[in-house]
């Protein structure tokens, strides 16, 4: 399984073929059914290898993930703990708001009780 390069470009055949050996050991990219098409696992994007512009720009992606080691993964979290954080992140807004209410109101509590007490009203 490699990008197969047009047959009069043989000095860069082999080159081709080594470079998508490489990413497929690394786990960059995968061939699709019948080879029609690449996937570019960093970005899950599918390259038709019939079009020669997409088969450059596949090439181009995996020199910079092979030789430049500028592969790049982005790690997301799963829906549900998106969802969880969301709702949690919500909670503590409202447990803020409450808290922040309480105190306003126990500091105004403590000044009356204050003034009541200094002035001698029981």
């Amino acid at each position: 399984m490699a990008i197969q390069s047009p047959s009069t470009d043989c000095g860069t055949c082999a080159t081709t073929n080594q470079l998508s050996k490489q990413g497929i050991a690394i786990d960059l990219i995968a061939f699709g059914a019948g080879q029609k098409n690449i996937m570019d696992k960093n970005q899950n994007k599918q390259t038709r290898l019939s079009d020669p512009e997409e088969k450059v720009r596949a090439k181009a992606y995996l020199l910079l993930g092979l030789e430049k080691q500028m592969v790049i993964r982005v790690l997301l979290a799963a829906l549900g703990n998106q969802h969880t954080f969301h709702h949690l992140q919500i909670e503590v807004t409202v447990f803020n708001f409450k808290y922040t209410t309480i105190r306003e109101t126990n500091a105004a509590m403590l000044k009356v009780a204050l003034v009541r007490l200094l002035s001698g009203e029981h």
